[in-house]
């Protein structure tokens, strides 16, 4: 009896050891097929299936799991109180901390030293693999998210900041020529910006003085006597809108912007520095529409470009890593639209505003806040709207990752999932993640010693240890691992830049230097004329009076448009209530002649003799004019054309992005475009240049949306906008160069700004091809 008892009692046992087995055994076959199936997805294929067998164990790693012959043959001998309880899967708590168990220690003193050591040399290394890990759980983890209406939300956001930097790019162009007439710049000191501007009597400035006697007091008293020398310079047309000045300080603001917020973005956060960078914007934008300083207003927008330059490579990297892979290059390049919207916006904004003198008042007799000064000011709302809207969205979840934030992060990729589930109908499903790979970061601490108690020290080791991360980061860039993708982004970058600014800067320049030939044209000469006791009450406009003589003549209530008298005699003459624009007196004489309320200012007499005349009551400061609304009209038109152009090769790069490669997109685009610039020798009019602008504009800004969103793919999350803004800082200063050389060339010939535009655009295509194509890829 007792011995059948224990048969079968040692039978049960046997069946529950073989149950137990074969339990551990099918769950462990389970989790390898979920592991083979979860690697499959997401294109990643790990060595250790291929060296396991179905029926053993999992290997070792990392001391987290322990396996073998050993282990099994400990269970076989369990006693019946530990019946039931695997210690196989047991995880020992000093074990999950990192810390080995006591038997393995057994005579390993020396093994644990040379574990620290490889720890500490393949350091980068289990970063690298920390890091690719997270890029492939994060990809999944957009994929569960969605695409959808948290995405839109942000797309327009960003789309308001990437408007901002848009506007920027016109503005100082577009107001220049206004903004030097009001504050009385002449040709002869716009470089010297430092000096006093304000001389002669509260608004009103003495400009242009070359050479000769002191110029005579302009607050309005009457002054008379003889005033010899040359008065002032020549100046140009005053619609000069489109020319290469703005770039002397704006694309320097704009290049620094770039580098600084791009490097910070890495370190702070997208969202806080593209808050800032706008705000800075917003700021110095504002003042500048008030300052009456000619040099006061170009440090406000040199600032205001600091501003505005860290949009682009924040605003990229930033929507970049709430896209999911098959979505990141098609929404990246409709992003791209709202360049050209802010483009439009401030030419339809200058069209509509700064030609209407009435779009002005005045506060005292000094102040004129005029039509161009409510252009600047409108300029400034996209930004304003931005920051706003921003204020209203999280930070990238990417970015808290990358620096261990795990819980932060989490919570925005479930405001994400929750959001789109929402606006799809399914607010019922949960957010399944749980657990997310952090990054840890290596960041220096710098101690706060006794010398550095106050705030404004601990403030200064502050900014200095984030400077040095900063710069730390940006020479990453260079490592060997990064070092040719770099370099061959570089060159690209600095070539696309340099054909394609030098070029649209230029084609103004041409069609302003075709509408000059066109105009001089159609100028009517007067020779040797003489008038005696004649009123003239009418306007003239585009004429040329060489030795003339004028005699007991009144000037009454007349508009001068482009007229210049050359080597004439006025005597006894009268002029009241004089609008001039773009008039001169060269080589002239008068004698005896009474100017009441006039804007003829001394830099309008070149070379003149004043002899026993009177200056009466003359217009305080320096008049703007609108009469040439409709050169004004036309340049505005241009701008908005060529602006315009480039919706079709947008729309034309955001379906194809993902279909073709950027490679492709990139190269194909640069080919187009270097074929499109011989086209250039057959612009011998006004019509075929803005054609011409058009046509270039619209198959060169697919090169540019590629170019962008290579950028973003090429590099890791803790580098990207700092190379980002890099490589627009390098950009910018390209595109200075390009410019300054093209510019050069107008009305001497075509041939050299064709054939270096032709060359860079060929050498960058050339290089693209040479990139990795990063279709397809998880976002680093």
């Amino acid at each position: 009896m007792d011995e059948s008892f224990r048969d079968r009692t040692a039978f049960i046992r046997g069946a529950k050891d073989i149950a137990k087995e074969v339990k551990k055994h099918a769950a462990k076959k389970v989790s390898r097929g979920m592991d083979r199936v979860q690697d499959e997805y997401t294109r990643r294929s790990y060595s250790r299936f291929e060296e396991e067998e179905d029926d053993e164990d999992y290997a070792p790693q990392d001391g987290y799991y322990r396996g073998g012959e050993g282990a099994n043959e400990e269970e076989g001998v369990s006693s019946d109180a530990t019946e039931g309880h695997d210690e196989e899967d047991e995880i020992y708590e000093g074990e999950y901390q990192g810390i080995p168990r006591q038997e393995s220690l057994k005579g390993g003193e020396r093994l644990g030293a040379a574990a620290a050591a490889g720890a500490f040399d393949d350091s980068e290394g289990q970063r690298r693999k920390d890091r690719e890990e997270l890029a492939q759980q994060y990809e999944l983890i957009l994929q569960e998210c969605g695409h959808g209406r948290f995405q839109w939300t942000l797309y327009f956001v960003l789309g308001l900041a990437l408007m901002a930097d848009g506007v920027e790019v016109f503005v100082v162009g577009f107001v220049l020529p206004s903004a030097e007439k009001d504050m009385c710049l002449s040709d002869s000191n716009k470089g010297m910006l430092g000096e006093d501007e304000e001389r002669g009597g509260p608004g009103v400035r003495d400009v242009g003085v070359a050479g000769g006697e002191k110029s005579r007091d302009r607050g309005g008293q009457e002054g008379q006597g003889d005033v010899e020398g040359d008065v002032g310079t020549q100046r140009g047309d005053v619609w000069d809108v489109g020319g290469h000045e703005d770039t002397t300080h704006r694309l320097p603001g704009m290049m620094v912007g770039a580098f600084v917020w791009g490097g910070l973005a890495d370190r702070l956060g997208r969202r806080q520095c593209l808050l800032i960078s706008l705000s800075v914007n917003s700021v110095f934008a504002f003042f500048s529409s008030f300052v009456q300083g000619y040099g006061t207003f170009l440090f406000c927008r040199l600032l205001s470009g600091v501003g505005i330059g860290g949009s682009i490579p924040i605003v990229f990297s930033y929507f970049s890593e709430f896209l999911a892979q098959e979505k990141r290059g098609e929404h990246l390049s409709w992003l791209c639209m709202f360049w050209m919207i802010g483009g439009i916006y401030a030419s339809a904004m200058a069209w509509a505003i700064i030609p209407h003198y009435g779009w002005s008042f005045q506060m005292g007799s000094a102040y004129q806040f005029h039509s161009w000064r409510v252009f600047v000011l409108v300029c400034a709302f996209p930004s304003v709207f931005a920051i706003g809207a921003l204020t209203t969205m999280p930070e990238s979840p990417r970015f808290y990752l990358e620096n261990g934030k795990h819980d932060e992060a989490w919570m925005v990729l479930k405001q994400v999932h929750d959001t789109n589930m929402r606006a799809k109908g399914h607010p019922e499903r949960v957010f399944s993640v749980t657990h997310i790979k952090t990054i840890k970061r290596e960041d220096e601490l710098i101690e706060i010693q006794s010398d550095t108690g106050t705030w404004y020290r601990r403030w200064l080791v502050r900014c200095l240890n984030l400077s040095q991360q900063v710069w730390s980061n940006f020479q990453q860039c260079f490592v060997p691992e990064y070092r040719r993708v770099t370099l061959m982004m570089m060159a690209v970058w600095f070539t696309m830049s340099f054909s394609y600014y030098g070029l649209t800067v230029w084609f103004p320049d041409m069609i302003k230097h075709l509408q000059s030939i066109e105009y001089a044209s159609r100028t009517k000469l007067f020779t040797r004329e003489k008038v005696r006791h004649f009123t003239f009450n009418f306007t003239l406009e585009n004429q040329v009076h060489r030795g003339g003589e004028y005699f007991n003549d009144k000037f009454i209530g007349l508009k001068m448009k482009s007229v210049t008298f050359e080597d004439s005699l006025f005597e006894e003459c009268y002029f009241e209530d004089i609008t001039s624009s773009n008039t001169f007196f060269k080589n002239c004489t008068f004698i005896s002649t009474v100017f009441y309320n006039t804007d003829l200012f001394e830099y309008k007499f070149i070379n003149s003799r004043v002899v026993n005349s009177t200056f009466l009551h003359n217009k305080e400061g320096c008049q703007l004019d609108f009469s040439d609304d409709n050169n004004a009209y036309m340049i505005y038109f241009v701008s908005f054309l060529g602006t315009l152009a480039v919706l079709p090769g947008n729309i034309v790069s955001a379906l194809l992005m993902d279909k073709i490669g950027r490679l492709r997109m990139l190269a194909g685009s640069s080919v187009m475009s270097c074929v499109s610039c011989f086209f250039l020798s057959f612009g011998n009019s006004e019509s075929a240049m803005i054609a011409l602008l058009c046509l270039f504009g619209g198959v060169s800004i697919a090169s540019w949306n590629a170019l962008d969103v290579l950028t973003v793919e090429l590099y890791p999350s803790d580098k990207r906008t700092t190379a980002f803004g890099f490589l627009n800082a390098l950009c910018k200063l390209a595109a200075v160069l390009g410019i300054s050389i093209f510019t050069s060339f107008v009305g001497i010939t075509k041939a050299v700004p064709i054939l270096f535009a032709s060359a860079a655009l060929a050498l960058g295509s050339s290089l693209a091809l040479k990139l990795p194509e990063t279709r397809g890829q998880v976002l680093q």
